[in-house]
């Protein structure tokens, strides 16, 4: 007899048979007629992406958690050396030949 092909539904429906319903792999296997490493297999597969799911969502949640963070810290500005950019400011306004009122609306 060659290899018996299961659908996802009948494979997620088995193991939730056996996660919720309390009966071992090897009860579940024996009352549906599939092989008792099958059963365990797929159980251990579903338990495997149920924790990559879960770990996964604790990332985005921490990723969530520090862009909200990030976003809530004030912005710090760069000092600025001298006369705090007075004279340097003076110098752009000068240069682009626009009056200083002009420019700082």
């Amino acid at each position: 007899m060659g290899k018996v092909k299961y659908s996802s539904e009948m494979k997620e429906q088995t193991v939730k048979y056996v996660l919720e319903g309390g009966k071992s792999a090897s009860k579940t296997a024996e009352e549906l007629g599939i092989d008792k490493n099958t059963v365990c297999r797929w159980a251990r597969e579903y338990r495997e992406a149920q924790r990559a799911w879960e770990r996964d969502s604790a990332s985005r949640q921490t990723q969530r958690s520090d862009l909200s963070q990030r976003q809530r810290e004030p912005v710090q500005q760069p000092e600025i050396q001298g006369d705090a950019g007075g004279e340097r400011d003076r110098r752009i306004y000068e240069r682009s030949g626009m009056p200083i009122r002009q420019l700082m609306c």
